[in-house]
């Protein structure tokens, strides 16, 4: 298959989300270990899935970690945080190696991911991986992901791993979706950023010549403005291109997608009117996010302390609703009109809404990227998600 340097990027960055749950454990550390083992055996063939042009090898991980909240009463663990590190010569650059930091967004069964990332994303904290004083803020849950993900394998962290890679001129790209997409540029900053308290990492890698940037899609902003400032200086965006999501450096977001605009300020009239005329925005849904919404102003001395990192939309590429969403997969299957999920018209209502945030949220980013083949190569003959079980666990009268 024909992969321009974009494309093998994020499909590698969705890798990572593919590690599979584990039976018959009790405790986060043997799960996490078997769950690494399992994911490791299964990379081969998905890697394989990818028909990548070039070959294409893992040089550090797979790793995860499972917090204990990720093991059920029956004893099935989920990955609260994976990462991995891929290596492939460069499309590009002849000679040259590139590797791709691959961050796992949220798992829909990790209760980790929901409450201690993603809605403590509405409580900012300091900024704690500079060793100056500074004025930098950001999201207390993008922090929770961030250490849980330096802990990763501490004989040889991915710290260990950069402090210590030695591959002149070699191209860095930290990258992630959804959570991911939130955790991956805070990460690139503790790596290398130009005031890190890993102050090792940015002159070895200066030493080595290393160009180093990200590519964030879908995640929702996390910093304040002196956040926004050094993300910006540090891996200064590229100009806008003709083929918005063929750039790094820059938020990639749907503009149908909701999570990328969780936080924004003015969420509460734009959710009202995102998906226009063709579906109206239940009541359920819009006393949830407007309930995150009144959080973050609780929590914040009553103002939004978040800054958008695309403010003009550099990154934002036009979504397509969706009329006839796919009843079997890839990723999400439509079950809403099934009697197990609802007959009533409000609880349909709701289903079908979910159903398309869920489709705005994964399937157009592949389809706008040109690698939906990748997609359906990987999950052919697995379960997809059922919106009917999503729908009843958001909103479950």
């Amino acid at each position: 298959m024909t992969y321009n340097d974009y494309q093998m990027t994020f499909i590698m960055s969705m890798i990572s989300n593919f590690a599979p749950k584990q039976d018959n454990v009790t405790d986060p550390a043997s799960a996490a270990q078997a769950i690494q083992d399992n994911f490791a055996k299964n990379l081969p063939g998905i890697i394989a899935a990818a028909d990548f042009p070039i070959d294409v090898t893992v040089a550090w991980g797979p790793y995860v970690v499972v917090e204990p909240k990720d093991i059920t009463k029956d004893h099935t663990a989920t990955a609260t945080n994976t990462m991995i590190i891929f290596k492939y010569p460069s499309q590009t650059v002849t000679g040259v190696n590139e590797y791709v930091v691959s961050i796992a967004g949220t798992k829909p069964t990790s209760i980790f991911d929901e409450i201690n990332e993603d809605l403590l994303g509405g409580k900012i904290a300091d900024w704690p991986y500079c060793p100056t004083p500074n004025n930098i803020r950001i999201s207390h849950g993008t922090l929770n992901g961030i250490n849980l993900l330096l802990g990763l394998n501490s004989a040889n962290s991915i710290t260990n791993f950069f402090s210590k890679l030695d591959d002149p001129n070699a191209i860095i790209t930290v990258a992630g979706h959804s959570l991911g997409g939130a955790l991956s540029p805070a990460l690139a900053l503790v790596l290398f950023g130009a005031d890190t308290s890993y102050s090792d990492i940015p002159t070895h890698a200066k030493a080595q010549n290393w160009t180093t940037r990200t590519y964030a899609l879908a995640g929702p902003d996390v910093g304040n403005s002196y956040y926004v400032n050094y993300l910006k200086t540090t891996f200064p965006p590229q100009a806008e291109p003709a083929v918005k999501w063929q750039q790094f450096n820059c938020k990639i977001w749907n503009s149908l997608d909701i999570v990328p605009q969780v936080w924004s300020k003015g969420f509460e009239s734009y959710i009202d009117t995102i998906y226009g005329t063709q579906l109206n925005t239940p009541l359920a849904v819009k006393t949830i996010l407007f309930g995150l919404n009144k959080m973050l102003l609780l929590n914040n001395d009553g103002s939004n302390p978040y800054i958008c990192s695309d403010p003009d939309r550099e990154g934002q590429f036009a979504g397509t609703f969706q009329k006839v969403l796919p009843a079997n997969g890839p990723m999400i299957a439509d079950d809403c009109s099934d009697s197990a999920c609802s007959s009533t018209q409000k609880s349909i209502a709701e289903c079908n809404f979910v159903g398309q945030i869920l489709y705005q949220h994964i399937n157009a980013y592949f389809e706008e990227i040109g690698v939906s083949a990748f997609l359906n190569a990987v999950t052919a003959g697995s379960k997809p998600t059922s919106v009917c079980s999503i729908k009843q666990k958001l909103l479950p009268l």
